[in-house]
């Protein structure tokens, strides 16, 4: 299977402030929002489940538990769309919806909320490394890691190209 067919699709329901500021983060990291929010989504996935592999996931929900009260649990059931939530359409590979409903059953959350509060995290964190200038570094990083995948491709195909005038 390739990639695209290991992708499925789900919409969020998601306040249009959290959109305005998902879609400044994503012009400053120069990707579109949806790619963005795919990252956010499948970051916090992974991190969620470290957390869950050492116990510390674990050790909040039980502190979670203890100190909700039941309105408070009842309304984290909840899955209503909220008068200033848009519907966002998301392609997100197939393993990492299952994960994320693994976690969203743990927690006693629905899917749709589970993935708003990782989104809102994975952009607090985002916004807050940016102040520090963090995300700069990050985006030096990746532009550099670019350009050396990009020379090494046109390497391999100046290589290819030599070979086969070679073999001819």
């Amino acid at each position: 299977m390739t990639a695209k067919q290991n992708e499925i699709q789900f919409t969020l329901n998601l306040d249009t402030e959290l959109l305005e500021r998902l879609k400044v983060m994503a012009e400053h990291a120069g990707l579109s929002r949806h790619k963005l929010m795919v990252n956010l989504l499948t970051t916090g996935v992974e991190e969620i489940e470290s957390l869950e592999y050492v116990g510390i996931f674990q050790v909040a929900l039980i502190i979670r538990n203890a100190t909700e009260s039941k309105e408070k649990a009842e309304s984290r059931k909840s899955d209503d769309m909220k008068p200033s939530e848009m519907p966002v359409p998301l392609r997100i590979n197939k393993a990492i919806v299952d994960r994320l409903d693994r976690l969203s059953v743990k927690v006693d959350l629905k899917r749709q909320r589970m993935a708003r509060n990782i989104l809102t995290v994975g952009l607090e964190e985002l916004e807050s490394a940016r102040k520090v200038k963090l995300t700069n570094v990050a985006l030096a990083i990746r532009d550099i890691h670019d350009l050396f995948k990009n020379a090494l491709e046109v390497g391999k195909n100046a290589f290819r190209a030599g070979r086969e005038v070679e073999n001819k």
